[in-house]
């Protein structure tokens, strides 16, 4: 069957914060560009990121009654995929509440060809506890966004998948950089203020013990999440209040990571952070936790960034004092050829890497 007769359908949460839903939006302008039919299936309304293809809000015009509203979404999404026979569905969703999952296997997923997303080392928030689950994803189709959470739903499911990066578009990260720039000596940080995984207030304390401040370096924090009050707090009780700044979501955060100092990431843990991708892409050097899993996968110890032993803190701040006072090892950080280690998270590498998969089914 040709391209222009196929049909891919993406199921995703919604098209905005995090990176699973950016690879999703990215896939759609891949797939339609390729001249696949496109359909996104969305749960919730929030959009930021570019798409392409035809988008469907399961809750739109819902009751404000949890479990109606939940009804109402599966019969929806039931509906959809019956009116829409001989297609690839691709779900990119946060699967970890079993009798809902259950539930859309049965009612909707049981007799179509689907292919399951894993974006998350915890790997229980994409696949459901229980035999019925792991069974099923042992016979399904499945990818793995990281070596890292290939390997573990190997070992503790028995699932194997394909390995599929999430892919950046050098040319667009590169022309949004350009767009104005952002003066000052600082370092910057970007994702969800959410500290039971991003882990920003370990980041701002690392910072207080670090030179950084003495140096005239500032900490930049874009993004948004229900921790920005308790980080607001914690940044006045350091006394860190001009030192500091949380610039919520930014439309365009690219002129900020390009003309920072380096990127730093301080996860608990992660899937494969296309933040370190896109600082890499602009050569700004990172400096991450070896958090399981993704940021062992893109930096290059001492050539593109620096890892740091994970949730070891006092090597943090002992790096990120490095970093301040090391001008030339920061430069030469700075230096790496992204053409080397980009490679494989090139668009033209993810669509080729999809359609191997699609031969599969």
């Amino acid at each position: 069957m040709q391209n222009q007769n196929k049909k891919i359908g993406l199921i995703v949460d919604c098209l905005s914060f995090g990176g699973a839903e950016r690879a999703a939006a990215i896939a759609s302008q891949l797939f339609h560009k390729a001249g696949y039919d496109v359909l996104i299936v969305t749960l919730k309304p929030e959009v930021s990121y570019n798409y392409s293809g035809r988008l469907v809000h399961l809750g739109e015009s819902v009751s404000s009654i949890k479990p109606i509203k939940q009804f109402q979404k599966l019969w929806r999404l039931r509906k959809i995929i019956k009116e829409n026979p001989n297609t690839i569905w691709i779900d990119y969703r946060m699967r970890n509440r079993w009798w809902m999952e259950y539930l859309i296997y049965q009612t909707s997923f049981k007799n179509e060809t689907v292919i399951y997303t894993v974006h998350n080392y915890h790997i229980d928030y994409h696949i459901p506890k229980g035999d019925f689950f792991r069974k099923l994803y042992a016979k399904a189709t499945v990818t793995s966004v990281s070596k890292g959470i290939q390997t573990r739903l190997k070992n503790e499911k028995g699932v194997d998948s394909h390995y599929l990066p999430n892919p950046i578009d050098r040319q667009r990260i590169f022309d949004k950089s350009m767009a104005h720039s952002v003066e000052g000596n600082y370092v910057v940080a970007v994702g969800r203020l959410l500290n039971s995984v991003k882990q920003f207030d370990l980041l701002i304390e690392a910072y207080s013990n670090s030179n950084l401040r003495t140096k005239g370096i500032r900490l930049k924090i874009l993004g948004e999440g229900p921790d920005y009050d308790v980080l607001k707090r914690q940044i006045a009780s350091l006394g860190l209040d001009n030192h500091v700044e949380l610039l919520g979501f930014v439309e365009n955060p690219y002129p900020y990571i390009k003309s920072a100092k380096f990127l730093c990431l301080t996860s608990k843990f992660e899937g494969l952070p296309m933040v370190i991708l896109e600082a890499l892409s602009l050569k700004t050097p990172v400096l991450a936790f070896d958090c399981p899993s993704g940021p062992s996968e893109m930096i290059i110890y001492n050539k593109n960034g620096i890892l740091v032993e994970n949730q070891n803190t006092n090597d943090l701040v002992d790096t990120l004092n490095t970093l301040a006072e090391d001008s030339e090892f920061l430069n030469k950080l700075s230096e790496t050829n992204p053409e080397i280690d980009l490679k494989n998270y090139s668009l033209e590498q993810h669509l080729e890497s999809w359609k191997v998969i699609f031969k599969t089914l």
